[in-house]
């Protein structure tokens, strides 16, 4: 036998006892694209046979049919399973074709599909749909054609691959478990919060593959999204949805895979879609809940039209991209109990709101244009509420030179915390805040709103406060402003004097000595336990001083310590011996 007939047998026997030789029989649509139609009516098929098996195609082709604003229903009335269901060919102007009634199972052996690219033609699918398939489940929309909207729930663990250039819409309280795989473009858009609810188990991939793929919602109220996303070495920006106020985007997931390509995360309102009766009006919201996460892609917002919620309630987001853009409209909004980390060069222009937990500015933030939202007697550029803590080792740079200007304002509650996970200095640059006049702030501090600071235990260092550019007025104590301090290492029993806050002429190399006209407003708050006595202030024209004594750690301390060692090294020679 010579090898190429070897080769053949080989391949006839694989086919003999393999699933993946088996073709699909194809069944097409005889029935006028108009009307309502009932699916198990034999008269509606070419072959006279109702297609109801794992091998059988469903073929749904305009091109024979002219449509023409028609509006066509079709009755599945009975449960059915489908190797694909394919909706092809041209339509004419906006037409539609519904399936609705029982459950559609999708079970092929391979290379099953759900296909909507008929032109111009959207396609509902209210019923029920099961993937089933061991194989990956193709669900693809052309790049004319019009949107596919599953409006009944989808279940199953078959793999999906995305493919196309139209809208995909999920409008039921969905349990698929598979991964799910961007190979094209197309918009992924939630129509109901359960859209994503139970799909947690598989991981959305939309790579470098998938260079126009992009997901979100439109529903109202707050859709979930659990499932770890991939987008590796993805060289566009990757569009995140939302809809109008009141709809939230919640990306709860801490998996994200990032590495790699340029590509940005774009947040965007949806454009209107008449197909699913929504009207872009006003602003809604991404949110990023994940509790650990580092984070290398950089963020801006298209149009005004998207707001941005961090909000991890425990642990901490690491952010290294850039924030860019960014308006009047779409806010930055700092919650829950976590801590936010920006290290990136950011220049976005809109507000910034610390509502609750922590935000660390360990990169910079310099605007780029006239900022949003600072000029007003009771706003800032930057807001701390009452239970939020802003800090980081980075520098914040506001550009707006209104009258009635707060780059920075905390009000009664609300926290500034220099330096970040260990002790660091905060630079505020007042270059571009205000117009000339005492009336804008730099850092405004309410009454009632709190400092922290961390001292080294020897006197070495401390967190710090610096203000570049300073001007009179820049930094407004309320008059009940206290201050908290904590001992960073050990300390050695000596009497220390640290600089808290520094003013300089310049960007960090003129010392000021005009005078800041400021003689009092800071009070002693919360001390560590370690400092003796009764710290005490003194006010410069170029600085902030805090003089205090720390205390060396209690001998019984250090006796406990000195036995604790003795005991685990006794324990360690008789496990040798």
């Amino acid at each position: 036998m010579t090898k190429s007939s070897m080769h053949a047998l080989l391949a006839f026997l694989f086919c003999a006892v393999s699933a993946s030789c088996l073709s699909a029989a194809q069944y097409d649509w005889t029935g006028n694209m108009t009307g309502n139609y009932t699916w198990s009516t034999t008269s509606n098929w070419n072959s006279g046979t109702v297609p109801n098996s794992t091998t059988a195609d469903a073929v749904f082709n305009n091109t024979g049919y002219v449509l023409n604003n028609a509006t066509v229903r079709i009755n599945v009335d009975s449960d059915i399973t489908l190797f694909d269901i394919r909706v092809v060919g041209t339509a004419v102007g906006n037409s539609s074709l519904t399936f609705y009634g029982n459950t559609i199972t999708i079970n092929g052996t391979s290379g099953s599909k759900i296909q909507s690219t008929s032109t111009t033609l959207g396609t509902t699918i209210e019923n029920n749909v099961v993937l089933a398939s061991s194989n990956s489940t193709s669900i693809s929309t052309g790049s004319s054609a019009g949107p596919l909207w599953f409006k009944g729930a989808i279940s199953g663990s078959s793999p999906i691959t995305i493919d196309g250039g139209s809208y995909l819409y999920l409008g039921g309280n969905n349990t698929f478990t598979g991964n799910v795989t961007f190979v094209g473009g197309g918009e992924v858009i939630a129509t109901s919060t359960g859209a994503f609810s139970g799909a947690n188990a598989g991981t959305y991939t939309l790579n470098s593959a998938a260079s126009n793929s992009n997901f979100g919602s439109v529903a109202s109220g707050t859709t979930t999204f659990s499932n770890a996303i991939d987008f590796n070495n993805r060289s566009s920006d990757m569009k995140i949805f939302t809809g109008n106020a009141g709809s939230t985007f919640d990306i709860a997931t801490s998996a994200f895979s990032n590495t790699g390509g340029s590509g940005r995360i774009l947040l965007e309102r949806l454009p209107s879609a008449t197909y699913i009766g929504y009207n872009a009006t006003t602003a809604g919201t991404v949110k990023f809940s994940g509790t650990e996460f580092s984070m290398a892609k950089g963020v801006t917002s298209a149009g005004g039209n998207a707001k941005l919620e961090l909000a991890p309630a425990s642990g901490t987001q690491t952010w290294t991209g850039n924030f860019t853009g960014f308006s009047s409209t779409n806010s930055i909004t700092k919650s829950g109990a976590g801590t936010v980390i920006l290290g990136g060069t950011n220049t976005y222009t809109s507000q910034t709101y610390v509502n609750a937990g922590t935000l660390l500015i360990n990169g910079t933030h310099i605007e780029a244009t006239q900022g949003w939202g600072g000029a007003g007697a009771g706003v800032g550029i930057y807001e701390v509420a009452s239970g939020g803590t802003l800090g980081g080792t980075g520098l914040i740079s506001g550009n707006d030179t209104r009258a009635l200007t707060n780059m920075v304002l905390v009000k009664n509650g609300g926290t500034i915390a220099p330096g970040g996970t260990s002790i660091g200095t905060l630079t505020l640059d007042g270059i571009n805040i205000g117009n000339g006049t005492n009336t804008s702030h730099v850092l405004n501090m309410n009454d009632g709103s709190k400092f922290s600071f961390r001292l080294a235990g020897n006197g070495g260092t401390s967190d710090q406060i610096d203000f570049w550019n300073y001007a009179s007025g820049d930094l407004l104590l309320g008059g009940n402003n206290t201050v908290n301090l904590t001992l960073s290492g050990a300390g050695d029993g000596g009497t220390h004097t640290v600089s808290l806050f520094k003013f300089y002429s310049g960007n960090g190399t003129s010392a000021l000595f005009s005078g800041t006209n400021l003689t009092t407003g800071l009070t002693l708050g919360t001390l560590d336990p370690n400092i003796s006595g009764t710290p005490t202030f003194s006010y410069f024209s170029d600085r902030i001083d805090l003089t205090y004594t720390s205390l060396v750690p209690e001998p019984a301390t250090w006796v406990l310590v000195a036995l604790a060692g003795t005991f685990l090294v006794t324990m360690r020679l008789r496990r040798r011996s």
